[in-house]
């Protein structure tokens, strides 16, 4: 969690946060989960139990940011 809350402090334009692990099931990463929503309660929160499959939704979020971040049209 100190993780992303550092990310997140530091770019604040961020909306969005992926957890991805590879036990989705796992009763640690739903309680993480949890932990994160109520530290996080506007942001987008998306979960996966592999990247691969989120990958190239992330791609375009990642260029989204930064052009909202940077000013680019």
């Amino acid at each position: 969690m100190t993780k992303i809350t550092e990310v997140i402090g530091a770019v604040p334009a961020i909306e969005f946060i992926c957890l991805d692990v590879a036990n989705g099931y796992s009763e640690h990463f739903v309680e993480f989960v949890k932990r994160v929503r109520q530290r996080f309660p506007s942001h987008t929160i998306m979960v996966s139990c592999n990247s691969l499959s989120i990958l190239p939704y992330l791609m375009r979020l990642s260029c989204v940011l930064a052009a909202e971040i940077y000013g680019w049209d």
